[in-house]
């Protein structure tokens, strides 16, 4: 009997008329090109928040704002007490170019400003582990009340927060992406099994198993997935490209590093099992409908 036997793929093109549906193969490449586009753009953010983190964790500034009169005194006494506190490493003077490349990322490069607008600023390099900044803190307010000592956590904790809310969003986008595939593969093998409806009758009047045909529908659909999904994979990694981690330090360029190489075809796994999970429930309620 038909049913006994195994059914290759060759075979299963020659049992079924007509060829295998598109519409998942299609839906599958486009798919599989926006998940690994979504997925390269959370690595970058990730990279550029872990980057920007990294460069400012062992930097502050101390800004000097007191009267004209008092700047001098102001800025000696917080040079001394710097000097003297446990796990500052180096102290300076930043000069106005510095400043202004500081303030760009928040006023932008477009606004004029004089040497007089800006308040003297004293760049910081420390050792966090063994620096205590709210002792910091306390004598420089008593010791120089002028002086404001930013160690850049409030730039720390939003970076963190804005690339943890990126890798959120990739994770939803890429299972809304799955259930699209998964829903148009549904679709495509209904109107496949609709399209083959006689062949299949008969199939099963001379004793196929709805196992086996099943797995007809499987093979048909599966090559159709496969290359979609590959195709759309290959094509999303060649636009994003690779970029190594440690180009820049801030990590901006798009693209993967490192393990995140393995989330592609990770994903394009993922995506096939699904898709061919759908398959089969789908064949299933199909030949369910079937006397």
């Amino acid at each position: 009997m038909i049913g006994r036997r195994v059914v290759g793929r060759s075979k299963v093109m020659r049992l079924l008329p007509g060829r295998p549906p598109v519409l998942p193969g299609a839906l599958a490449m486009l798919l599989m090109f926006l998940a690994v586009l979504t997925l390269a753009a959370a690595v970058a953010a990730d990279r550029a928040a872990k980057g920007w983190g990294e460069a400012i964790a062992d930097s502050a500034t101390l800004s000097v704002i007191a009267e004209e009169a008092e700047i001098e005194a102001q800025a000696r006494a917080a040079l001394s007490i710097l000097r003297e506190t446990p796990g500052v490493r180096e102290v300076r003077v930043m000069d106005p170019a510095e400043q202004r490349a500081l303030l760009a990322p928040f006023l932008g490069t477009g606004i004029a400003f004089d040497a007089a607008s800006l308040p003297l600023m004293i760049a910081v390099e420390s050792d966090r582990n063994v620096l205590d900044a709210a002792a910091l803190d306390l004598r420089l307010a008593a010791e120089a009340p002028g002086v404001v000592f930013e160690d850049h956590s409030a730039w720390r904790l939003p970076l963190a927060m804005a690339a943890a809310r990126q890798r959120n969003l990739a994770v939803i986008a890429t299972g809304l992406l799955g259930m699209a595939l998964a829903m148009g593969t549904a679709l495509g093998v209904r109107i496949d099994a609709a399209s083959v409806g006689e062949s299949v009758r008969t199939l099963k009047e001379i004793g196929m198993s709805d196992v086996d045909l099943r797995r007809m529908f499987l093979a048909r659909i599966g090559g159709v997935l496969a290359t979609g999904i590959g195709i759309g994979m290959t094509v999303g990694l060649i636009i994003v490209g690779g970029s190594d981690s440690d180009q820049t330090t801030t990590g901006l360029a798009i693209g993967f590093a490192g393990w995140a190489w393995a989330l592609a075809p990770f994903t394009a796994g993922l995506g096939l099992l699904l898709g061919l999970g759908a398959a089969w429930i789908a064949a299933d309620r199909a030949l369910r409908a079937w006397p």
